[in-house]
């Protein structure tokens, strides 16, 4: 096949400047010591034989002149086939397009070299973006009735692509994984057992448009408390260069969420909010979804456009230890260790107060538990409290279990109906191990 010209993409490899460098080293080297009684590497192809392709830096690695026997696994070269950009020859710009778009990409790559190309590896430098299937097309035309997806097996390679051949490859990308309005590179590699070239990164470029966007990007609902669940305003920004879209309600809510659209009015415009709330006594644990909201077009008209804000919530007791586990790890066991954390109560206005603290576990004897209020009020009690748990030296060797129990004076939402409503139990795990035997 008639081998197109090489544009200009050292910019593809980062390390081509390095690899460069080596040989021509090697070469000059190689003069300064009198090599030049070594036979010419070109004089053992034979006169009638063409001389292997030399890259001249272009679109390629310059390995000096030193290239792979015709016909050996490495050998082979892939360019891209009418490029869009000769000077990028592996860039593709989509412009603005609206945000949720699926992109699709699909290129054709001619293997130029003199030995099959072997495609060990296919990487997305996000998850916005993945390779989608190829298609193999020996030389002499011959392709399989249908792509071949690409494979996941890090032990597989790819593809190969025959000496003369081509492979189309089909990328997709998914805009709803990018920020609106804001210009995305997005990256994708191919790995190739090539010499000359053996990584091709591709690039693409757009600009997920969107009328309406939130701040924040998200409703945070974490450490919902039990009793009285949680709520978050979302401020619904529009583009005002024009737009005379509108923002008309609330179409859907995740299971367990409610919501409510707020219009206001500020300088004669409209200005938006979203309340989101998780319930009180709402089931405990984590909640994802989203708030489907239902607007106009960018023109003012109808109402079949949709607004998604990204909800995560999580319901938790009224009371939560930071961190959830007392987590000792493996230590000196003739040492003794420490290990601080604190309780604190998430419902707004309430105050707590530790009654009591013991180590439900084995060897107990062998630990000593402290605690304090953190900020305290004149009555004793404080939002939060931080507690010490300390190992004494000489605990038996092996791992450690159980939970630290605290007894508060108060009871709080958010426990199992069979236990006591006033305890707070927090798993407590380590290894006590011998010390390590000194150097003789």
């Amino acid at each position: 096949m008639n081998q197109p010209e090489r544009p200009d993409s050292t910019w593809n490899d980062p390390k081509g400047a390095t690899r460069r460098v080596a040989p021509l080293v090697l070469l000059a080297l190689m003069a300064a010591c009198g090599s030049g009684s070594e036979p010419d590497a070109a004089a053992g192809r034979g006169a009638s034989e063409p001389p292997a392709y030399n890259p001249d830096g272009k679109g390629t690695i310059d390995l000096g002149g030193v290239d792979p026997v015709p016909g050996t696994p490495g050998a082979g070269l892939l360019e891209v086939i009418h490029p869009d950009i000769e000077e990028r020859p592996l860039y593709k710009e989509f412009g603005d397009v609206p945000f949720g778009t699926d992109l699709e990409w699909a290129t054709v790559l001619g293997n130029t070299g003199t030995a099959p190309v072997v495609i060990t590896s296919a990487q997305a430098a996000c998850g916005c973006t993945r390779f989608m299937d190829y298609t193999v097309t020996d030389a002499e035309g011959n392709r399989p009735a249908y792509p071949t997806a690409f494979s996941i097996d890090a032990n597989k390679d790819l593809a190969t692509v025959p000496a003369g051949g081509t492979i189309l490859i089909r990328m997709k990308l998914m805009t709803k994984f990018s920020k609106p309005n804001q210009r995305k590179l997005a990256l994708m590699r191919l790995s190739t057992d090539s010499v000359a070239r053996p990584y091709l990164t591709f690039e693409v470029g757009f600009n997920p448009t969107r009328a309406f966007v939130f701040a924040p990007d998200r409703a945070n609902l974490l450490n919902a408390p039990f009793s009285s669940g949680k709520s978050e305003r979302t401020k619904i920004l529009v583009d005002r260069g024009g737009n005379p879209g509108r923002v008309l309600g609330v179409l859907s809510t995740p299971e367990g969420i409610e919501a409510e659209l707020v219009t206001e009015t500020f300088g004669g415009e409209y200005v938006w909010y979203v309340n989101v709330t998780v319930p009180p006594l709402s089931p405990l644990g984590p909640i994802r979804g989203e708030v489907i909201l239902k607007t106009t077009d960018e023109n003012g008209d109808g109402e079949e456009g949709r607004l998604e804000l990204p909800v995560v919530a999580l319901v938790v007791p009224d009371v939560v230890a930071t961190p959830n586990l007392a987590m000792l790890r493996a230590f000196d066991r003739t040492k003794g260790k420490e290990f601080t954390g604190r309780i604190a109560a998430l419902v707004p206005g309430a105050r707590i107060k530790i009654e009591s603290a013991q180590l439900d576990s084995v060897n107990a004897e062998k630990f000593e538990v402290s605690y304090e209020p953190v900020k305290p009020f004149d009555d004793g009690r404080a939002i939060e409290w931080s507690y010490t748990i300390k190992v004494l030296p000489d605990h038996p060797h092996g791992f450690l279990s159980g939970d630290l129990v605290l007894k508060l004076e108060e009871s709080f939402g958010g426990l199992p109906e069979t236990a006591p409503q006033n305890e707070l139990r927090i798993p407590l795990s380590g290894n006590a191990r011998d010390p390590e035997p000194e150097n003789s």
